[in-house]
């Protein structure tokens, strides 16, 4: 619920919806485009991750890059992929809810792109607009339109690295909040 209600009142979710701005995500999609290649491991993958954190931090965000590590060894349409100890980040907003902030809701999308058509040496063209410069864009949209806005419980916003290749990033993203909670529950 927004504002602190028992329910979400439609006309202030209309409100919302209403702030949406489809030029904005329009720009933010250009923006991860013009990178050219968000392969993971590349110069452009990490300055996409650092241009998602500034996004974040220009909204009044605290961005965090949680970091981790990439083992893959894919074939994938007839070409192998492989890439070890590679350290790639998600990067992370929280939106602390007011009610019941313990509870939380996982907003996410995955930054880095590939293109199946080329081999792993040949990736400096994967501009990933629609896979998934469009998911970023939705994700950083509703985290502006959220910013002031009183909410019960916490939202994350979560840019996923190393996902094009079997959801590493995020997989490391739910393996590090088990390792949380399993420290806040209490022990026999």
């Amino acid at each position: 619920p927004l504002s602190g209600q028992a329910a979400a009142n439609p006309g202030e979710i209309q409100d919302l919806v209403a702030q949406v701005n489809a030029d904005s995500m329009m720009l933010t999609v250009k923006r991860l485009v013009a990178f050219e290649t968000r392969f993971m491991g590349s110069d452009s993958n990490r300055a996409a991750g650092d241009w998602i954190g500034t996004r974040l931090g220009e909204m009044g965000y605290t961005a965090t890059y949680d970091s981790f590590q990439v083992d893959v060894n894919r074939v994938v349409l007839g070409r192998r992929f492989t890439l070890s100890g590679l350290t790639q980040v998600n990067v992370m907003a929280v939106h602390r809810g007011i009610q019941t902030p313990e509870k939380k809701i996982v907003l996410g999308a995955h930054f880095d792109s590939i293109s199946l058509d080329r081999d792993q040496d040949h990736q400096g063209f994967a501009p990933g607009a629609d896979d998934n410069a469009t998911g970023v864009a939705a994700v950083l949209e509703i985290a502006r339109v959220l910013k002031d806005v009183q909410t019960s419980m916490t939202i994350e916003f979560a840019l996923f690295g190393a996902e094009e290749l079997g959801l590493v990033g995020s997989e490391a993203a739910a393996a590090a909040a088990d390792a949380i909670e399993a420290l806040r529950e209490p022990s026999d």
